[in-house]
């Protein structure tokens, strides 16, 4: 079971990723709003994110890390299926 436990500051940056994600012209872009913040949230709770530097991000990074996040998180655990690791993973493991 996921834990959905994260700071409101937290909260806040995956708001604005989530706002930023929606302007871009992705596929992910497309998912609704808050399937997509479900997705940082949890994959944050198991692989903490610099959330505020992928916020910050150039568009590559951050395309890069948000599709690999959507893509590759097991939405039962909230972990990230193996060997993807976000460019902004806090412990790269």
């Amino acid at each position: 079971m996921i834990n959905w436990d994260v700071s409101k500051q937290s909260l806040e940056l995956i708001s604005a990723i989530v706002k930023r994600v929606k302007h871009t012209n992705t596929e992910v872009a497309k998912r609704k709003q808050g399937l997509l913040v479900m997705d940082i949230n949890a994959c944050h709770v198991t692989c903490p994110l610099d959330l505020k530097g992928l916020l910050e991000a150039d568009t590559q990074d951050f395309i890069h890390d948000i599709n690999g996040i959507v893509c590759n998180l097991d939405r039962v655990t909230g972990k990230l299926i193996p060997p993807f690791v976000p460019r902004y993973a806090l412990d790269q493991g």
